[in-house]
């Protein structure tokens, strides 16, 4: 015999809210999820083409940096046909014009200046790591304790990214309706500087402001204040030899990427995220 068991309609309302949730949280993790996916992508897209400006401005580099080298060829070869001549008109008492010896220091000064106008361009190119070199985790790992950053700066999605990602760890704070970057960060952005230089990186950096409004000459919204304080830390790292073609930067001003709340602290709100993609 059969028996049947009544469900009260309250039961079954209950039991319906409870799967919609299901599916609408199981929908949620499916769209992060791909949105990961995109975002892995868009990074591994903007690294290559990243890689392909360096390139570029290698050979520019190059070229210049041969360019120069013969130019100095050229001068000293016409520095040293003047010293010569001069020195078979003194063999021979004759008159030497003033001229002459002024063409040599002209000469003199000429190849001063293209040998620090080389030196500048070749610092330039040995700021770039080898291009397409990979790195592994476990490299980047070894850098970042030796460098004493391991504090300081976390891998993204570890064991599952297929492009290996940092991102600072401690924030990077700012005082109220300031782009300043404050003395405490000098030593730690110098160090990681210092870091990223071996490497063959993509550098996004992130500017943050706090909910308050701000409409100033200087920073007309909390847009301008965010990437103020992005480029604030690019230029500290364009002081300490990174080369600016590395940087991505942007802002969300006080507002935050997906469904991120701003934090009930607004000191912590007023921050730089900084990600770096490695070629791996």
């Amino acid at each position: 015999m059969a028996v049947l068991y009544r469900t009260s309609p309250g039961k079954l309302f209950q039991v319906f809210i409870l799967i919609v949730m299901l599916l609408i949280m199981i929908g949620l993790l499916s769209h992060d999820a791909l949105g990961g996916a995109d975002m892995s992508d868009r990074s591994i897209a903007v690294a290559d083409q990243n890689n392909l400006n360096r390139n570029k401005l290698n050979k520019e580099y190059e070229q210049k940096i041969e360019a120069i080298r013969n130019e100095i060829k050229k001068t000293g070869q016409d520095m040293e046909w003047l010293s010569q001549k001069i020195k078979q008109m003194e063999a021979f008492h004759t008159h030497i014009p003033q001229k002459m010896h002024d063409s040599i220091a002209l000469k003199k000064a000429k190849i001063a200046a293209l040998e620090k106008n080389q030196k500048s361009l070749e610092n330039l190119l040995g700021t770039w790591p080898v291009p397409g070199k990979p790195v592994s985790i476990e490299q980047v790992e070894h850098g970042l304790e030796k460098a004493g950053l391991s504090d300081w700066m976390e891998f993204i999605g570890r064991g599952t990214a297929t492009t290996i990602g940092l991102v600072n760890s401690l924030p990077i704070l700012f005082a109220s309706g300031s782009a300043d970057i404050p003395e405490e960060y000098q030593v730690f952005l110098k160090t990681l500087a210092d870091f990223i230089k071996a490497y063959d990186v993509r550098v996004i950096v992130d500017g943050y402001a706090d909910t308050d409004p701000i409409h100033t000459g200087q920073y007309p919204s909390n847009f301008s204040l965010g990437s103020a304080r992005a480029l604030s830390v690019v230029h500290l790292f364009e002081k300490h030899g990174v080369h600016p073609s590395v940087f991505q930067v942007g802002t969300t001003g006080e507002y935050r990427f997906r469904a991120g709340k701003p934090s009930q602290m607004k000191a912590v709100e007023r921050h730089v995220k900084i990600t770096i993609l490695f070629r791996s």
